[in-house]
């Protein structure tokens, strides 16, 4: 830990010599800096511990691992130690999939004088996080106001930024951070959706209306999507906002969402998604979830603000990088049997009303086959991600198919049995137990055990 009127000390891991020389001395002459050298990923593994750098500087292509390998397995004990990666262009392969494990920048091994420049840049940048653990026990609380607008960016970019936040001062780990963050994202698409926009009461007079002829989910699920992409772009729900206060202490983060729709009657709602009558349609988990994940939550008499508090005092998280909404791949294809991967993050928002990604991915006759879900690259899930499983799990009933879900993170697995669809979906700890499962065509489910 350091500052720049003190030694800074960067790490350059990688075999290239001549490079390491060029950028040491440049680093040396410009701030002084203390360069230690390691041959391969194992051994920057280990020096961090030992020298305890303020900066990671890494080839791209290391003796023993690929970079994203290394950096990713020193910021899960390191977070906001920064890493940088010299790749031989710009626009080098792979240097994309070092961003995404936590580097912050790609550099060109033809530039050593612009890799010094922003090396030293970088270190200035970063000193505030580096010294925060000598200033947490000054820190007493802080408080944050946002006003933003019904906007599914903002709303994600602010649940990040919150997250963030929560997990340097309270110091949360990965699963109390994780949580915040879908009870948060939940609270504020409920400020936008059901508040602003006013669509939640419609949709609720439509259920009811067809309960007694036979509900049709997909088709009520696809009006939702369709009332809050028109209602996004017509007054007076257009020009409405949602505003956030946040007022943090060790203790515990209160957090106040106020929209400015008509309120609901916030003690009538007794929905419960989890009753043998609702757990299987794709919507109303929103509320539970919020529930079921802060400690406290009230609302004004109005029904237009709630006020959440979360209490979780514990270790902090490693905060890895977002990729794309409910990306889909197919790994392999054996006969009517596919294995497919979903990373990033399972939200469904305001998507297009026919949008059906795991349709896009394997084609119109999806539903008919065997397919195993991996998701263990699947970082978040909210009340529309577990709507949209549930819509394919009926599809996939319906059609003659199956749909098996396997290796789901410990936070994703634990919001599946908060909401107790491990009751309906099929869900194994391992692709070996989905596969057993899509072969032998059992009835139930398997839990997800860590």
């Amino acid at each position: 830990m350091c500052s720049l009127s003190d030694q800074a000390v960067v790490l350059i891991v990688g075999s290239s010599a001549a490079n390491h020389e060029s950028v040491a001395r440049r680093l040396q002459e410009a701030i002084a800096a203390h360069v230690v050298v390691a041959p391969d990923g194992r051994a920057a593994i280990a020096s961090v511990a030992l020298e305890q750098p303020d900066l990671v500087l890494t080839e791209l292509e290391l003796a023993d691992m690929h970079a994203a390998r290394m950096v990713r397995a020193i910021r899960r004990r390191h977070p906001f130690l920064p890493h940088m990666v010299i790749a031989p262009h710009y626009d080098s392969a792979g240097g994309l999939e070092v961003l995404r494990a936590g580097a912050s920048r790609c550099l060109s091994a033809t530039d050593p004088e612009g890799i010094a420049d922003a090396v030293v840049s970088c270190l200035r940048a970063s000193v505030g996080f580096r010294q925060w653990d000598e200033l947490r026990g000054c820190w007493r609380g802080s408080e944050l106001r946002f006003v933003i607008a019904n906007e599914p960016r903002q709303i994600a970019g602010l649940v990040g930024y919150l997250q963030r936040n929560a997990a340097l001062v309270r110091a949360l780990d990965e699963t109390a951070t994780f949580e915040l963050g879908v009870a948060l994202h939940e609270a504020l698409r409920n400020a936008v959706e059901h508040g602003n926009l006013e669509v939640g009461r419609e949709i609720a007079d439509m259920a009811a209306a067809g309960a007694a002829k036979g509900l049709d989910l997909d088709e009520l699920a696809s009006t939702r999507r369709r009332l809050v992409r028109e209602r996004l772009t017509r007054e007076p729900y257009r020009s409405r906002h949602v505003t956030v206060i946040v007022e943090e202490t060790a203790a515990a983060g209160q957090y106040r969402i106020l929209d400015e729709g008509p309120g609901f009657d916030a003690a009538g709602h007794q929905y419960d998604p989890t009753s043998s009558d609702n757990i299987v349609k794709p919507w109303g988990r929103g509320l539970f979830l919020v529930r079921s994940l802060m400690d406290e939550v009230s609302w004004n008499p109005a029904g237009n603000e709630i006020t959440m508090v979360h209490r979780h005092p514990r270790k902090a998280r490693t905060e890895e990088p977002k990729d794309q909404i409910m990306q889909f791949k197919i790994q392999k294809s054996e006969d009517d049997l596919m294995r497919v991967d979903v990373a990033g993050e399972m939200v469904r928002g305001a998507s297009p009303v026919d949008d059906d990604p795991l349709t896009d991915v394997i084609g119109d006759g999806v539903y008919g086959r065997r397919v195993l879900l991996n998701l263990r690259h699947c970082r978040h899930i909210d009340s529309t991600g577990i709507g949209y499983l549930l819509t394919c799990h009926q599809r996939f009933e319906r059609q003659g198919g199956r749909l098996v879900l396997h290796s789901a993170p410990a936070a994703v697995a634990r919001l599946f049995q908060v909401m107790r669809v491990h009751q309906v979906l099929h869900i194994t700890a391992d692709a070996a137990g989905a596969a057993r499962l899509a072969e032998d065509g059992q009835q139930g489910v398997q839990h997800h055990e860590q």
